[in-house]
């Protein structure tokens, strides 16, 4: 075979193999999607409060009228992640000569140096301490100003630093709680889920009951076994069975009265 020959048969070959390799069919494998879970855990640090309050209040009466300028009680949440709520302020007296009385007393008819005063916080007369606060809450790095007024009697002589009470808040984190809408006698109340009677007694929701154009209040029993109505003779039922403080509300109920 001649040179030329063998180049030519070597040339057919390597076209075969290069036709093989181009028109032979893609061997390709299929393979099913899986789906794997990734478990995903949490850890969380119990929270608490952080808050602070204003170091002091100063009351400063300049003499010529009854009337004293008084700083704010300020409140701040330091914590970022929730709200806290003011649900309580009382005052508890320091100075035994001091007496704190209410604010509408006429100050400009008192005997000089009879060491009388008021304070009042955003137009609640604290002589009625401890008061009650609804909706006091403050957002997460926020800060709550409470604004003190107060009135007190001339003296004769000048006084500087005189603590005459302490001023007590109570604080505390405002939780979530889905709220519950239910009736007394046809009457529209609302408490948290799962509250039982007794907790919603000494609620805020606590509102009473209106009848016949007056408030009645809604309570224990003497005995501590009933809800009633102003007296031990009216009792809260659901249904035909007496309601005791134990129970939870139950949400959409039409509680009734029942005069015993």
């Amino acid at each position: 075979m001649s040179i030329l020959e063998n180049r030519f048969l070597k040339g057919l070959i390597l076209i075969f193999i290069l036709s093989s390799l181009i028109l032979s069919p893609a061997v390709t494998t299929a393979h099913a999607a899986e789906t794997v879970n990734v478990p995903a855990y949490m850890e969380l640090d119990a929270a608490t409060l952080d808050v602070t309050v204003s170091e002091k209040i100063t009351m400063i009466n300049d003499g010529k009228s009854e009337v004293m300028e008084v700083s704010d009680l300020q409140v701040t949440n330091n914590a970022t992640a929730f709200r806290v709520k003011i649900t309580e302020i009382d005052l508890f007296p320091i100075a035994d000569n001091w007496e704190i009385t209410y604010d509408s007393e006429n100050f400009k008819s008192m005997p000089a140096n009879s060491k009388m005063f008021s304070l009042v916080a955003d137009g609640i007369d604290l002589c009625d301490a401890p008061i009650a606060l609804t909706d006091r809450i403050v957002g997460a790095g926020a800060t709550e100003t409470i604004v003190l007024t107060g009135k007190t009697c001339a003296s004769t002589v000048s006084l500087s630093d005189i603590q005459v009470l302490n001023l007590i808040l109570t604080i505390s984190m405002e939780e979530s709680f889905p709220r519950i809408a239910f009736t007394i006698g046809q009457g529209p109340h609302t408490a948290l889920e799962g509250m039982t009677w007794a907790e919603w007694v000494e609620s805020e929701y606590n509102t009473g009951i209106s009848v016949m154009g007056s408030t009645r209040t809604i309570g224990i029993s003497s005995d501590g076994t009933k809800i009633v109505s102003d007296s031990d003779s009216t009792w809260l039922r659901h249904g035909t069975t007496d309601v005791a403080p134990s129970d939870i509300i139950i949400a959409g109920v039409d509680y009734s009265l029942y005069d015993n």
